[in-house]
């Protein structure tokens, strides 16, 4: 299989940004584990970091999410980096090695009004555009820190979306509402959290964030998936 490895990421796996003087100053937005369950049960984990390089349009942010849990898809490793540029956090490069049933390398790479996206498997290549429309948004299923960038933290109301779904190969507008607040228990103790629904297509999922929009949980019916993290934000 060949590797795809998108050059503007390579930072991110040598643990350092590119020296470039205040500009290059990290802030950490999120970082963590999620607790991987279907139908209730344990089948592994989600851990994750979200760092930003700079502000305004020069913003860089870098999330990067190793998952080792058997998703109800088949798969059972995923290896992540997505990089999102500017103040509206568009995604620029994304990048996602799949492993278990299905091994793929899928890669993202926003090209003018379009993203190109390569997936690469032992018998075949595959290329394929997807409108880059303002606001897009990548939302990998069985990836529950991207809906980090799904949520603002302020509720403006209803939301429509574009959002793709790499491993469906799906493009679709997102419908993301406001259901409720409640009180989850994470880590042993109990926090406030916004309860949001979220459809895209024929996919349905609910996510609750923390006041800060980092995300609690997430949860995909219809497979029986679920992520709960496993201590409070920031902890």
């Amino acid at each position: 299989m060949r590797r795809i490895l998108f050059p503007v990421l390579l930072f991110t796996l040598a643990g350092s940004p590119p020296s470039s003087g205040a500009s290059a100053q990290i802030t950490i937005l999120d970082r963590g584990e999620f607790e991987v369950a279907v139908n209730g049960r344990g089948v592994g984990t989600e851990t994750f970091s979200i760092r930003q390089v700079g502000t305004g349009s020069e913003a860089r942010v870098i999330a990067a999410g190793q998952i080792r849990a058997a998703l109800p898809d088949g798969a059972n490793t995923m290896d992540m980096l997505m990089e999102l540029t500017g103040a509206g956090w568009m995604p620029s490069a994304y990048q996602n090695k799949v492993g278990g049933e299905g091994a793929r390398e899928i890669g993202f790479e926003l090209r003018g009004a379009r993203f190109e996206s390569r997936v690469t498997s032992d018998i075949r290549e595959q290329v394929k555009e997807y409108r880059a429309a303002p606001g897009t948004r990548i939302l990998e299923r069985g990836a529950a820190h991207h809906f980090h960038f799904l949520v603002p933290p302020a509720d403006p109301g209803p939301l429509s979306i574009p959002v793709i779904v790499p491993r469906d190969g799906f493009q679709a507008e997102a419908q993301v509402i406001l259901a409720g607040t409640a009180e989850l228990r994470i880590g042993g103790e109990v926090m406030p959290a916004r309860h949001y629904r979220v459809r895209a297509g024929e996919l349905r999922w609910e996510a609750w964030h923390d006041a800060e929009g980092r995300v609690l949980r997430v949860v995909e019916s219809s497979t029986g998936y679920s992520a709960v993290r496993l201590t409070r934000p920031g902890s």
